[in-house]
């Protein structure tokens, strides 16, 4: 099976854990409709709704089931 997802961050093309995507089809660059906050906890980027600051910049990618687990396992999940 075949997922969307949205990614930014260490994610990106040209960051150090893009890695994890190259099996993933990349469908393009994307922004948030919504504005959030974005912070930076020394290890890791994450975004939060508790403010309205702005868009957050990304990607877009078809990920295969395996490489979804592989991010998941990432992202602790």
């Amino acid at each position: 099976m075949k997922t969307i997802i949205f990614v930014y961050g260490t994610l990106r093309q040209n960051y150090h854990n893009h890695a994890y995507l190259n099996s993933a089809n990349f469908l393009g660059e994307a922004k948030t409709q919504d504005k959030f906050v974005m912070y930076f906890n020394g290890r890791i980027p994450f975004v939060s709704e508790s403010q309205s600051i702005s868009h957050i910049m990304g990607e877009i990618y078809e990920v295969d089931d395996l490489t979804l687990a592989r991010l998941d396992e990432l992202e602790g999940c």
